[in-house]
């Protein structure tokens, strides 16, 4: 049984294929590390700044007459 010919381009195209998927991999990390900081500056500055707009669990008032 002789090797195929074309044996080395099929290893070649393995090993490009799978330095891409980890590049794509790599490249995917570093930008969900680089979100997860910016997030996390964001949430520190609204926690220093309070927030926009209180919540609150009371109802609002209702006008007189109204039937709701």
């Amino acid at each position: 049984m002789s090797p195929d010919p074309n044996f080395g381009f099929i290893i070649a195209a393995y090993a490009l294929a799978l330095l891409m998927v980890a590049g794509m991999i790599g490249v995917i990390a570093m930008d969900y590390a680089r979100l997860k900081r910016q997030l996390s500056s964001l949430d520190s500055q609204q926690q220093r700044r309070g927030p926009r707009h209180p919540v609150s669990l009371e109802a609002p008032p209702q006008e007189p007459g109204s039937l709701d």
